[in-house]
């Protein structure tokens, strides 16, 4: 259709502008030397990536406000329509395309590899994994020296399965799929909020547990059973039924007219549009059902939300010409929402978000735009359980007040709330990060574990922490104390439990360092300051039994001496061993963007390397006093063989000394508390911590912290449960619902706790001497928390478990696991052995 197609000067170099965009050149330099007949600068194709898509709207921004100005084009009114032509030019020719959900394919056939592996029916079967692994460990080897870890072989191959036969795609199998695709791993998450957004993807969870990622066309026809619970999707949602036979709650059901054919793929366009609603519990091929997220845009007016395909019902009654000339047969989407009978206005207005969602995915394909008819049903004929209950168009019902005749039930909907339209903006201005825990984080206890390895652990350490570029990493690294001093400076933290915030935090860790010159005044307020924070210090028995404190003589001791540490480093060590552990740990956690980058991550660049530093002089350190101790021993024997019982008792209080010595600095056993983690979900995938691991030499302490956490929880579900007369809210809080004082396993809602149910409390490693933490607990200021730490992004993967009755601090006794992890290093630029094969690659 294109062949002898006149093309005039504006459409040329807007071709020039679009494959520019997908060369990673300068489009307005590529153009210019277009229409001038030179050869363009080699400033237009450095450090910029390659694109395989963009947003229609981006392009036509940058093409409007940038490019025609710069290139003095005649464009028309709306520039817009000169992409399109241009668009559907190299369309023709096969170079790019457009997409639904705003998408313009620069690179078609890209996107197709990228899709394809998740497509591959032999995914799962050994001859797959036989395949895969051996291209994995060509590609391993090269860039490390290794070939795929064991336990990472393990989870992929586990992940594969699960995927082959659920549709349900675990980040860990990302790596595998991908890896073969030269697609940057730092390009991952955008490439998986373009597949959700054209709707190859469903983002079913989004919360600090993890994500979970489903792909339609590998679901099941039908509604699948709910393994975790013993019952199906639809049992569960007859469940949730259940609330709405009381007077509190009820049933809204909306029905939206799609036509005699539904095609594939508009379906799981819709939902995929729904991310942040809530949980995905169950989906397949025409149905899904949502737990609405409290926290979330439909706020706790509504609990659960059902959304089905089915084949229209013609026995509907209805009133209203509009709904009667719609009576023919096809299908329809029934969407279904439980909620608060008093907050009935509300939750229709919530439905009827979804409803716009509906229409802005049947918009998206032609055959189906001139349908989209939507009626509601009674909600009193439906806890009447009526047969036919009444419709009425929802334009009727948001219009007028309505009484229905069948059941006498008065709707009263047109005084909703108007409400923001869900997901406008779409899931490219949306970071995929969860939801903060307002709660405050606690140190040794695994609160915010993600399961699996999430994608993250293998992104640039810039991304986590929000940067722009790994040369902002550089800067901070080598701007050292300053950086840190600047970033606390302008972003105080909030005081902690003991009423200290990063301002005093920071005066009374760096006392002794130079005082402002030629500033007497502040000089005697700085030293009155300091002279209060130290005697607040004694009384909260901080750096208990030390009678210098000063960062200088941190920075001064011999291991830290040896390890190089500057004193931006010791410095960064001493905050995150204090109270500001939280502020530094928490966004970690969370989840970082360059929409919300972390507020200290000058310390957290600093204490990273510190912690990589100081560990391996620990080690040498343990490894001299070992060999002393040893070779001590040795002379001693000797002494005492040779008769000589002067030289005997002396070399024999030296042995003994160094023999001291080295047990003091072993520790075989590190402990960390848990919280909230399922255990069966731990027990297949692992977990890890996103943000720096914390243990403790000592059980009590990870326990006591654990123990008062999984109290809290109690109390807060006790409180729920005493909100909601229902038993199937109070049924959640079986699995931390502790026995009773008397010793009976008598839980408080009567169900019966399986060996799976019954909570984690502590984590228990036992690392070799290579991969031990590194330990803070000689510069921490509460070292008898025994603290060691472990840098970014550690993998827990469990060996075993047992069980034991702990009693807390309040008489109650629990059932918990224990439970020995091994613990792994996500990333080589956190692994010490990687990282040395690295710089012996580098030397070679």
């Amino acid at each position: 259709a294109t062949v002898g197609m006149p093309m005039n000067r504006t459409l040329v170099l807007t071709t020039v502008f679009l494959r520019a965009l997908r060369d990673g050149r300068d489009p307005i330099d590529s153009a210019r030397a277009a229409d001038l007949g030179y050869i363009p600068s080699t400033m237009s194709t450095e450090l910029k990536p390659f694109r395989y898509y963009i947003l229609f709207e981006e392009a036509k921004r940058i093409f409007a406000n940038d490019f025609v100005p710069a290139l003095k084009l005649q464009v028309p009114i709306d520039p817009g329509s000169t992409l399109t032509d241009t668009v559907k030019l190299l369309a023709n020719q096969g170079e790019m395309s457009f997409s639904t959900a705003g998408l313009l394919y620069l690179q078609p056939d890209y996107i197709a590899n990228i899709i394809k592996p998740l497509c591959d029916t032999r995914m799962g079967n050994r001859l797959w994994c036989m395949r895969e692994f051996a291209t994995q460990d060509a590609l391993r080897s090269m860039a490390t020296g290794e070939a795929v870890p064991t336990v990472e072989r393990d989870l992929t191959i586990t992940a594969a399965e699960h995927f082959a036969k659920t549709g349900e795609l675990r980040e860990e199998l990302l790596a595998m799929l991908w890896e073969v695709t030269s697609l940057p791993r730092d390009e991952y998450v955008p490439m998986l909020q373009m597949l959700v957004a054209r709707g190859v993807l469903i983002l079913a969870e989004n919360t600090k547990y993890g994500r979970r990622w489903l792909l339609p066309m590998r679901l099941p026809q039908s509604c699948p059973p709910d393994n975790g619970a013993g019952a199906g999707g639809k049992e569960k949602w007859g469940s949730a039924l259940q609330r709405t036979e009381d007077q509190v709650g009820e049933l809204l059901s909306l029905h939206v007219f799609m036509g005699p054919v539904v095609p594939d793929g508009v379906f799981a366009r819709f939902v995929s549009s729904c991310f942040g609603v809530g949980k995905v519990h169950r989906c397949w091929r025409t149905g899904a059902h949502i737990e609405v997220d409290g926290g979330g845009p439909f706020g706790k007016s509504t609990s659960d939300l059902l959304m089905e395909v089915r084949k229209k019902e013609s026995g509907l009654a209805g009133e209203g010409e509009s709904f009667k000339t719609h009576k023919a047969d096809g299908y329809e989407l029934v969407i279904e929402a439980i909620g608060k009978k008093a907050a009935r206005p509300t939750v229709f207005a919530s439905i009827m978000q979804l409803q716009a969602l509906v229409r802005a995915s049947m918009d998206n394909v032609p055959a189906l735009a001139t349908f989209g008819h939507t009626v509601l049903c009674c909600p009193g004929c439906i806890k009447a359980k009526l047969a036919n209950p009444s419709c009425w168009p929802v334009v009727d019902v948001a219009a007028r007040k309505i009484t229905c005749d069948k059941c006498s039930e008065v709707i009263s909907l047109n005084n909703a709330p108007s409400m923001v339209p869900l997901n406008q903006s779409g899931i490219f201005n949306i970071p995929i990060i969860p939801r903060p825990d307002p709660r405050p984080e606690l140190k040794f206890v695994a609160e915010k574990l993600r399961v699996g390895r999430p994608i993250d652990c293998v992104l640039g350490y810039y991304r986590a922490l929000g940067l722009e570029d790994v040369e902002e990493v550089e800067r901070l690294k080598a701007a050292g104390e300053a950086a840190i001093l600047s970033e606390l400076a302008e972003r105080p933290t909030k005081k902690d439990e003991n009423g200290w915030s990063s301002v005093e935090w920071l005066q009374y860790l760096r006392a002794g360092s130079a005082p402002p010159p030629n500033d007497s005044e502040a000089e005697d307020d700085t030293a009155e300051q300091l002279a209060s924070l130290q005697q607040q210090a004694k009384t909260l028995e901080y750096d208990k039994g030390r009678s210098e404190t000063s960062l200088d003589y941190w920075v001064k001791r011999p291991v830290c001496v040896a390890a190089g540490l500057q004193r931006g480093h010791v410095l960064a060590l001493r905050l995150y061993a204090s109270g500001i552990f939280r502020p530094v740990n928490t966004p970690l956690s969370d989840g970082c963007s360059p929409d919300r980058p972390h507020p200290y991550p000058a310390t957290c660049i600093l204490l990273n390397e510190a912690l990589g530093r100081l560990r391996d002089a620990q080690v040498e350190q343990r490894r001299s006093a070992a060999a002393r101790a040893a070779k001590l021993l040795e002379e001693a024997r000797k002494a005492k063989e040779e008769d000589d019982h002067e030289l005997a008792d002396k070399t024999a209080r030296a042995a003994n000394e160094a023999a001291a010595a080295n047990e003091a600095l072993k520790v075989s056993v590190f402990y960390r508390g848990a919280c909230t983690i399922n255990p069966a979900e731990f027990k297949l995938r692992g977990g890890t911590e996103m943000g720096f691991m914390s243990l403790t030499k000592h059980r009590q302490v990870a326990q006591s912290r654990s123990l008062a956490r999984l109290v809290a929880e109690r109390d807060e579900l006790d409180a729920d449960a005493e909100e909601n007369t229902q038993a199937e809210e109070v049924d959640e809080s079986a699995s931390m619902t502790p026995l009773s004082k008397s010793g009976m396993d008598t839980p408080r809602s009567g169900k019966v706790v399986g060996k799976d149910e019954i909570p984690i409390l502590l984590f228990r490693s036992q690392p070799s001497e290579d991969e031990v933490p590194t330990d803070l607990s000689f510069l921490s200021p509460t070292p008898d928390d025994g603290e060691c730490t472990y840098p970014l992004g550690m993998y827990m993967e469990q060996r075993k478990e047992t069980t034991e009755i702990i009693r807390s601090a309040d008489g109650d006794i629990f059932h918990c696991k224990i439970v020995d992890v091994d613990l792994h290093y996500t990333s080589s630029g956190a692994n010490p052995r990687q990282a040395k094969a690295k710089e012996g690659k580098a030397v070679a």
